[in-house]
């Protein structure tokens, strides 16, 4: 049984590697969240600015 891995649990790392991930070995569970969050932040361009804030929220911190 496979856990699902939230969006919301990666860092800003993870989640700029999923979105730009060709080759990148992602189950079944992070490839659906990943396209959610996508669908949620209203496309691409969207999460790809949403990634950078996250990443920066993190260097601050």
């Amino acid at each position: 049984m496979s856990r699902f891995t939230r969006i919301q649990d990666l860092t800003a790392a993870e989640i700029e590697a999923a979105v730009e991930a060709a080759d990148i070995d992602l189950g079944v569970d992070e490839i659906l969240a990943v396209e959610e969050f996508v669908d949620r932040i209203g496309g691409l361009a969207n999460a790809r600015l949403a990634i950078e804030m996250l990443g920066k929220l993190e260097d601050a911190a």
